[in-house]
């Protein structure tokens, strides 16, 4: 069956019904006519069985309960008319698939919104078995390329948040990452897959129920980068006009701007979309950067400015990149449609797990379940534990246990826009001139392995690498050093400044991004004492400067040490929690209800 004999079944169905009702228990008893597509096989009618508890692959606990979340204080008598079904999709989301910040925040940011009495759903592909999630029975046919996909729906739920994952043959890549091959290079169906995860997320709301009820056609969905990009123009050009999603918004949140989903305008006819919204995916290179398939015109179509073009609000994740990515350096060809939407974009600070990253209960320090014990425990009224966590990790990289000595921390991808080069070129003036040590994690650019490799051949007593990543060295790192550099080139957000400031570890940053949004300038001449700093800040992409911060950094810790203990209490103070972001992404899809539906 075609996508247009499918619409016209669809849309006879809608015509000869008497009535229609877009509340989520009318959507259950009759989903064929609130969707697009027609379920393969499922028991919409049925309420699936609940078990207590189902032992995940991390020994935690799937509770099937939906009154099991912790609902703050202040939202346990909120307005039925203030909660929102908000569902989210993304191509991964921790701790079940990650490559980046994205699985991060799609991990966390959801249940800071359940705790404040909302209805959240996330919708992620099932690229392998994840023990704790459930298959429902439910079977979605999804037109999608010229032809019928059916899709698998699993389930599980976390302290009150819906997780579901689509799975599909093609998700399954066990011999590559979640986007490219062994290679290195993208798998050549990544536009279909996650063309088919779009559709399917917006088939999952009006098909499936989850403990016993559907999320409805009235929610505000959360489209995350380009994976999710179709999400907003399908559901403007494809549902609306068959009245389905009338009262439902889109918001699109850009974690970084530079991977847009970039094809051929050859796919156009297989995602599904009317022809006459080609304008809405189509992207033209300017005349300088055509090459290869896009020579002659220099069309293409671009998931993103999908998204962006058709989003009801555009957020990013920190109000400087908000304005960055408006620029014509930093908004990568989507400036102009960026400027012209300003009115619509928002740029709110990512937040950490305060859990996970806590130096007074990091499960990677002191005392572990096994027998080990590595550094202390510390906390913002005694840092004593933290001279201990550096005396481990001294010990631990064979490093001459020297307390005096300035400690310099690096964790992340050795890559140019990490600008780990930058700090390999300032690491001989810090180790002669000022003894300082050097502990870098991390892979990436062979290159800058290999000269890693070399500068701890060559300060054999100062230098070391760590070329792979490994989560309980992250920790040790963060939690020792007295110092963490993070001279990215562009950074949207970043994480481990945020870290490091928890753990009274001084950030030395680029100015670029979310860096300049969560880390204040050292100022000791400031009035108030608020204002005297949490770091060392340099001009982004200035080696020379990223040298001269962190000499500025190491002459304050040997310098002015009362000085530099008030920085790491300031830091130490801030609240970098999921619920201070929650509050604010809360208000965007507020402003998104109350307007009028942009497309």
């Amino acid at each position: 069956m075609t996508l247009e004999s499918l619409i016209e079944e669809v849309d006879d169905a809608m015509s000869s019904s008497s009535s229609s009702s877009s509340s989520s228990k009318a959507v259950a008893k009759a989903p064929a006519k609130n969707s697009v597509v027609k379920a393969v096989s499922m028991k919409a009618d049925a309420k699936p069985a609940k078990p207590d508890v189902v032992k995940t692959t991390d020994a935690t606990l799937c509770v099937f309960d939906p009154q099991a979340d912790i609902t703050l204080p202040e939202f346990t008598n909120r307005p039925e008319t203030e909660k929102l079904p908000i569902i989210f999709a993304t191509s991964e989301v921790t701790p079940w698939s990650k490559s980046g910040g994205l699985a991060d925040v799609c991990g966390s940011l959801p249940f800071a919104l359940a705790r404040r009495a909302h209805r959240v759903m996330v919708i992620a592909p099932r690229y392998e078995n994840y023990e704790d999630a459930i298959d429902t029975g439910a079977r979605i046919g999804v037109p999608c390329y010229g032809g019928f996909q059916e899709v698998g729906i699993f389930h599980c739920i976390r302290a009150g948040v819906d997780f579901v994952f689509v799975d599909h043959p093609s998700f399954h890549r066990p011999e590559g990452s979640l986007y490219t091959d062994a290679d290195g290079e993208a798998y050549e169906d990544n536009a279909f897959r996650f063309t088919l995860l779009a559709k399917a997320a917006l088939e999952i709301p009006l098909q499936v129920p989850l403990n016993g009820e559907l999320y409805g056609d009235a929610g505000v969905f959360v489209a995350n980068d380009w994976q999710a990009g179709l999400l907003p123009v399908l559901m403007a050009s494809v549902y609306r006009p068959r009245h389905v999603y009338q009262n439902a918004r889109a918001v699109t949140i850009i974690h970084n701007i530079q991977y847009q989903g970039v094809y051929s305008p050859g796919i156009f006819q297989d995602l599904g979309i009317p022809d006459d919204w080609f304008g809405a995916v189509d992207y033209q290179f300017p005349p300088e950067e055509r090459q290869g398939a896009y020579e002659e015109e220099g069309h293409s179509v671009n998931f993103l400015k999908a998204a962006i073009s058709t989003s009801d609000r555009v957020v990013t994740v920190s109000p400087n990149y908000a304005n960055e990515i408006c620029t014509w350096l930093g908004g990568k060809g989507m400036d102009d449609l960026l400027n012209a939407r300003r009115f619509t974009l928002s740029g709110i600070t990512n937040g950490i797990d305060v859990a996970e990253w806590d130096p007074a209960t990091d499960r990677h320090l002191g005392a572990s379940a096994d027998g080990t014990e590595w550094g202390e425990h510390y906390s913002r009224g005694n840092l004593a534990g933290k001279a201990a966590c550096k005396r481990a990790l001294q010990q631990e990289m064979a490093l001459p246990e020297d307390p005096n000595a300035p400690l310099i921390g690096f964790v992340g991808r050795l890559s140019d826009q990490k600008g780990a080069g930058m700090l390999l070129d300032a690491i001989p003036h810090l180790v002669e001139v000022h003894n300082a040590q050097v502990v870098m994690l991390g892979t990436g650019n062979k290159d800058l392995e290999e000269r890693l490799r070399e500068m701890e051949h060559r300060y054999q007593n100062n230098v070391r690498g760590w070329v792979g990543f490994n989560v309980a060295k992250s920790h040790h790192i963060i939690a020792a050093a007295d110092l963490f550099a993070m001279p990215s080139r562009f950074e949207p957000c970043g994480l481990t400044q945020l870290y490091s400031l928890r753990y009274g570890t001084i950030p030395v940053v680029a100015e670029t991004g979310g860096l300049v949004d969560t880390v204040q300038n050292y100022n000791p001449h400031a009035s108030q004492e608020e204002e005297r700093g949490t770091g060392f800040t340099f001009a982004a992409g200035d080696g020379w400067a990223c040298g001269g911060a962190l000499e500025r950094a190491i002459k304050t810790y040997r310098e002015h040490p009362e000085s530099f203990k008030e920085m790491q209490l300031r830091g130490m103070a801030q609240d970098m929690s999921w619920d201070v972001a929650a509050e604010s992404y809360e208000q965007v899809f507020f402003w998104a209800k109350n307007d009028t539906a942009f497309c």
